[in-house]
């Protein structure tokens, strides 16, 4: 029979003196540590330990997101988001101005690089429609001509003279404006001969 002795840890259990291995324990297992605190100090040291720069998974202050912007660490700034982190860009152009940015005004990258952040690679734009309708690089934003040529061409003309016409625009793009224009072609023989939707 294996003799019996009392945890050291002052729970009161029992405990055999000896593990199967012949190896003598004080403790019942997961014991040891029972009755153990910190001290108010001891638990602020360990706290610091693992903030900012001491933390393993710290990038830096930076992160970038998935639509591709850059955002860095400044818990002072009001417009953190989740009171952390600041569009980079945002920032520059604050910086720039010597002023906050209002909510409603748009950065817009000139050379369409999100993570290229030089203050000559960025416009400020008093609200999102400024920014949609100035923005070269915004192909959402059909103008009046583009549309009269789509209107007369999609039915009669070849997917490559089209392209050609209506350039940079793919052909998803014009596919599905010549929808909303409610323009077709309907292929009627091999050669794909084009006739506008009747309705």
């Amino acid at each position: 029979m294996t003799e019996l002795v009392e945890c050291a840890c002052g729970c009161g259990n029992l405990r055999p003196k000896y593990t199967i291995s012949g190896i003598q324990r004080r403790y019942i297992k997961g014991h040891q540590f029972r009755g153990m605190k910190h001290s108010e100090q001891s638990k602020i040291k360990m706290s610091l330990s693992k903030v900012g720069k001491n933390n393993p998974s710290y990038l830096s202050g930076r992160i970038i997101n998935t639509q591709g912007y850059i955002l860095i660490l400044n818990r002072s700034h009001p417009n953190a988001l989740n009171g952390k982190y600041v569009y980079e860009h945002r920032f520059v152009m604050e910086q720039h101005l010597g002023r906050l940015l209002t909510s409603k005004e748009e950065i817009h990258h000139i050379n369409g690089v999100r993570d290229d952040n030089r203050i000559e690679n960025l416009r400020l734009f008093a609200s999102k429609s400024e920014h949609k309708i100035h923005d070269p690089s915004n192909k959402n934003i059909w103008s009046h001509n583009e549309k009269e040529i789509l209107k007369d061409l999609y039915p009669t003309a070849s997917k490559d003279h089209l392209l050609s016409q209506l350039y940079p625009r793919s052909w998803n793009a014009i596919k599905k404006k010549a929808w909303i224009l409610r323009i077709t072609r309907s292929q009627v023989s091999a050669r794909g001969s084009l006739s506008p939707r009747s309705g």
